[in-house]
Order: structure tokens, then sequence, then C-alpha cells
């Protein structure tokens, strides 16, 4: 047989090797059927063998014991027939198929280990996106611990230098800022009493 140009002498015996190989486990499939219903159709005669002595009446078949004899030998091999007509040329599916199935009954396909590729470049880690805020909770969290004393000292704060009786009746305050500056404030009394005034109430 002549192979059609693009395809390779291999390809085309291995083809042709899963063609016999399919012919041939389509004869085996026939002969193991044929064997069972030939086994059946055995038993039935043998129980209708029985059904017919067990009403007193003889059998005309034998039993199939008796008319089975000993496998014969195999035939020949018969004469190998003549080279057909070219087929069609095998798709690329089909081609990649039978690859394939062969690789897999030889298990020896694998071309040579090619080289050991470039080392890969280091890789940089980045931060990623931040996620989105989370929703405020809803129920109030444990009291916390309480906190140390604080070791700054506060602001200076507002002090009272003196304290004065006016004249006029009137607390004069004078006070102390925290620039070192001092500023004084009137706030009624009366911080003291005229004789000549009766208090409320009394009788002159």
């Amino acid at each position: 047989m002549t192979a059609r140009r693009g395809v390779g002498p291999n390809i085309v015996t291995l083809l042709a090797l899963i063609g016999v190989l399919g012919a041939l486990v389509f004869l085996m499939g026939t002969v193991d059927r044929q064997g069972r219903e030939l086994t059946a159709v055995s038993a039935s005669n043998d129980a209708l063998h029985s059904q017919v002595e067990d009403a007193g009446e003889t059998p005309v078949a034998p039993l199939a014991k008796a008319v089975t004899g000993q496998a014969g030998e195999a035939g020949a091999m018969g004469s190998i027939g003549k080279p057909g007509r070219d087929g069609p040329a095998p798709t690329s599916e089909q081609v990649a198929s039978s690859v394939a199935a062969f690789c897999a009954l030889r298990l020896d396909c694998a071309g040579a280990a090619g080289p050991i590729g470039p080392v890969a470049p280091p890789l940089i880690p980045r931060d990623g996106i931040d996620g989105v805020d989370g929703a405020d909770s809803t129920v109030p969290g444990d009291k916390g611990a309480t906190g140390a004393d604080s070791q700054v000292p506060g602001p200076t704060g507002t002090g009272i230098a003196s304290i004065a009786c006016q004249d006029d009746g009137y607390w004069l305050f004078t006070l102390t800022q925290p620039d070192n500056t001092t500023t004084t404030l009137t706030v009624a009394g009366p911080c003291r009493v005229d004789p000549t005034t009766p208090p409320e109430g009394a009788t002159p």
C-alpha cells in the first residue's frame, strides 16, 4: 500500500494495526456471544429432557452432554487477500487520537528532556489596595482601664494676686495671667457696711 503525501508510513502502519485489532475484538465478541447462546439452548434442551422423563415418556432428543463433542483443532490460516484501494487521508484529529492511543500502549513516546529554562526574576512584594472601611459597631465596648497620671505639667492658670475692699464697697481682685501679666476684676459686694445706713428692716 502506498501512503499518500503528508502521511508518514508509521501512521499508516498504526492505522492498519488499529483496524486489525478492531476486527479481532469483533470476532472474539461474536464467538463469545454464540457460545453463550449455545449454552442457553443446551440448558433449555436438558431441562425439557428432564421434564419428559418425569412425565414417564421417552425423550426424543438426547441430552446436550451426549451430543457435544470436543473442540476441534484450529483450521489453517487462509491466504492473504489483495491490498485494497487507498482510503482518504486521515484528519488531524484522527492522527492525534491514533498517536495518543499508540503512545498509551507503548509508553515510550516521550521525547528527550529539554534544557532547563532560565531562572525567573525575583518576586517584588507590593502592597494591596486598602479595603473599604467597615461600619461602626452598635454595641458599646468594654470599659477601659484607668489611665496613668500625666507626666507633663499642664498650662499655668489664672491666679489671684490680691483682694481689696474699695471705698465704694466693691471687691477688687488682682489676677495673674499665664503670660505673667496682671489684670483686675471688680466684683459687686458690698465689702463693707455704712454705719449711717440702718440694716433693712431695722427701726431708726
